[in-house]
Parts: structure tokens; C-alpha cells; sequence
């Protein structure tokens, strides 16, 4: 989607830009790249004056987001982990004042690679193929996961959280979430809810998460991944929110038809799990992946109800949000499943 030129907004971009790199730059495109509900990430090809060309990336709070996250908290998340050599693009600044784009932004190199929407094509023909991209991330994430907490809370990022607290609040959010929601799902989510509340496990290692691990939310640069995306969600917690919330039918491409049991549209979900957890170290039940699968579930339908009342009541008028609907009945099913059944595979 490309944005309408503007010599003004190009003018003050390429001000910003030469100010924070320290060297003159002038704007020779900008676009809105598709994608994204709480932010919108503009792609910035600018030319130095000696006529090489960089391109940057401008990561932008979206008016009328879907999500109330801080992007001032992003902005630190980001830095901090780009400090310890995570796979992320060079974070270059952050612009407080929202007059250079209209809202305020992060900016960072543009980052090679592009993004595997498993809903819309299948991930590699080659088993092996698969089996080794998804390695590759979870090689990383492990790794995410086994760094000091302290990281973040340095940079006053949830310095009082740990495991529990973090499930906690999180079961607390998302379930009060859908519960004022205008459009609310129905009974049976609400069953969810109850079950969340009723079966909360104790807490486990306290570490970062992604808190949005998914494979549309990484892109993929020969046959490997090259930076993780989207840290909005980010902070100090418990891992394995993160590995029930990835292992979701739903980011394997299901919406209401049955697939095959996948990861991701990748591997297995039985042999992602083993990979996790060797390279992690981690032990992790059925039982508790059950449960933090479900608080997945919880957390998409709690985001797609707000998604669906921020269009009706006319505070977005994204038309994508009107298709929202369609992948709750979807999620509402996997859930109970998921409870009444247990992992069958």
C-alpha cells in the first residue's frame, strides 16, 4: 500500500533522518508497507550526497490502534535486546514528537528477508526445507529465552514482573478484555475464560518473551530467519506463553477447516516441541502446554473482539477489521478441544 507523496512529510523525514545519522539525506520514496493493526511501518529510501541509497525503516504508532501498547516501552525493548546482539535490525532512534510522520515512530535499518503468511502459501515444498527454518528460530528463541531479565529491567522495563505475576496478569487481560467486549463471542468463550481463571499453574523460570511468536512476525532470508518483528508485546514473563501461543492451529493457517497438525506450517508440533526443548533445556507437560495454548486462544479472540468493536463503533474504519470475525468460532473450537481432549498428538 503505497502512502500519497507528500514533499513536506518527505522534507521532514529526510531532516530527522540526516540529524540522527549525521549525514545530509534526502527522501527518494516512501511507502506503507501492508500489514499491521496497532502499527504501521513505513519503508524510507533515501540518497546520500554522494548518491548511495539506504533504506529505513519507520515503525509508527497507527492512529486508532488496535492495541493500547507503548511504543516507548517497544522503543526500549528493542534497544536493549539489539545491544545484546538479538536477531534485530540496527535500532537507529526513536521520534518523540509525532510531528515528523504524524505519530511517533522507531526507526531502524531495513532489515533483508521477507514474511511467510502460512495462510496465504505454503512454507517450502522440502520437509527438510521446513524442518531447518524452523530450527533457525528456534535456536533464537531459545536463546531470547535464556537471557538475563535483567536486560530489560535495566532499561525499566517490567522490573517488578516475574513468571507468575506475568500469567497472572496476563489471564486477568485478556479475559476482562473479552468480557467488556460490545460483540462478545458467547457462552462457550466465556467457559474459557472461567477455565483459565480456575486452572492457573503455578509459576515457572521467569524470562523474556516475544509475547507475538509467530512465523508472519519474522522474515525469512535464505532459508533461515533473519530479524524477529513486532516486539510490541514484548517484556519480562513466562516462556511459555510464548511456545503455547506459537504452537496455535491458528498460525499454522487454520481459520474453521481441520489441517494437519503443524507448527507454524512448518514441522509437527510433537517434533517442534522436542527441538525447544533440547535446545532450551526446559521441561515442559502436556498439561502445561494445554493450558498455555488455550491462554493463546483467549489472547487472539480477546484481540479479534476488539479489532471487531473498533469498527463497528466507527473508531477504525480499516475494512480488514470486518473479516476479524470469521477466526473466533475457529479458536473457540480449538480451545474447548484442547480442554475436553487434551494434545492428540
Amino acid at each position: 500500500m503505497t502512502s500519497p507523496r507528500s514533499e513536506s512529510r518527505d522534507n521532514l523525514v529526510a531532516e530527522y533522518l540526516s540529524a540522527l545519522i549525521e549525514e545530509k539525506l534526502r527522501v527518494v520514496s516512501m511507502e506503507q508497507i501492508e500489514g499491521g493493526f496497532s502499527r504501521h511501518t513505513h519503508r524510507a529510501v533515501c540518497e546520500t550526497q554522494s548518491g548511495e541509497r539506504r533504506t529505513f525503516a519507520l515503525r509508527a504508532e497507527a492512529e486508532g490502534g488496535l492495541l493500547e501498547t507503548d511504543l516507548a516501552r517497544e522503543f526500549k525493548i528493542v534497544r536493549a535486546l539489539h545491544k545484546k546482539d538479538f536477531r534485530l535490525p540496527p535500532v537507529l532512534g526513536f521520534e518523540t514528537s509525532g510531528e515528523v510522520l504524524g505519530q511517533r515512530f522507531i526507526k531502524t535499518e531495513w532489515a533483508r528477508g521477507s514474511v511467510v503468511n502460512p495462510w496465504r502459501t505454503r512454507v517450502y515444498d522440502d520437509e527438510a526445507q521446513r524442518e531447518q527454518l524452523c530450527l533457525s528460530w528456534i535456536t533464537d528463541i531459545a536463546s531470547l529465552h535464556s537471557m538475563d531479565v535483567e536486560v530489560l529491567r535495566a532499561s525499566g522495563v517490567d522490573v517488578e514482573v516475574n513468571a507468575s505475576r506475568f500469567v497472572n496478569a496476563q489471564v486477568e487481560y485478556w479475559v476482562e478484555r473479552i468480557r467488556r467486549s460490545d460483540h462478545h463471542p458467547g457462552p462457550l468463550a466465556e467457559m474459557l475464560c472461567s477455565w483459565l481463571e480456575i486452572e492457573l499453574p503455578d509459576g515457572a523460570q521467569t524470562t523474556i518473551v516475544h509475547g507475538d511468536l509467530r512465523l508472519g512476525n519474522m522474515l525469512v532470508d535464505a532459508g533461515r530467519v533473519s530479524v524477529f518483528l513486532d516486539w510490541e508485546m514484548a517484556g519480562v514473563g513466562d516462556w511459555r506463553s510464548d511456545i503455547g501461543y506459537t504452537l496455535l492451529p491458528y498460525h499454522a493457517g487454520k481459520l474453521l477447516a481441520p489441517i494437519p497438525p503443524s507448527c507454524n506450517g512448518l514441522i509437527h508440533p510433537r517434533r517442534f516441541l522436542e527441538l525447544y526443548l533440547s535446545t532450551s533445556g526446559f521441561l515442559l507437560s502436556d498439561e502445561e502446554a494445554v493450558y498455555f495454548m488455550v491462554l493463546g486462544c483467549v489472547k487472539l479472540i480477546s484481540i479479534l473482539c476488539t479489532g471487531i468493536d473498533s469498527y463497528m463503533s466507527e473508531r477504525s474504519l480499516d475494512p480488514r477489521l470486518v473479516w476479524l470475525n470469521i477466526a473466533v468460532p475457529g479458536l473457540v473450537q480449538d480451545a474447548l478441544e484442547l480442554i475436553e481432549k487434551g494434545l492428540t498428538w
